[in-house]
């Protein structure tokens, strides 16, 4: 998790050199990066499936459902631990 942390540092740090592009822009860039790395390391079907996850976890999240979390999600999806078939 500590990685993650430092990437999501990471990531907003280099959104701030972009002033001049909108939150949505900056949105739709970081949802395709994410559905490309993610697509590259799961497969796109996966890939969406996982961003579908994180969309009813933030909609969970909202609504103020106590057990959730994205944590969660990436134990579905985790691969670096797994050995292929």
């Amino acid at each position: 998790m500590e990685n993650m942390q430092l990437l999501y540092e990471s990531l907003e740090d280099k959104l701030q050199e972009c002033p001049d592009t909108s939150g949505a822009g900056q949105a739709v860039v970081l949802f395709r990066l994410a559905l490309e790395v993610a697509s590259n390391d799961l497969g796109m079907a996966s890939a969406v499936h996982l961003m579908s996850r994180l969309l009813s976890t933030t909609l969970g999240i909202m609504s103020d459902e106590e057990a959730v979390g994205y944590e969660e999600i990436l134990h579905d999806f985790e691969t670096k631990d797994q050995t292929p078939n």
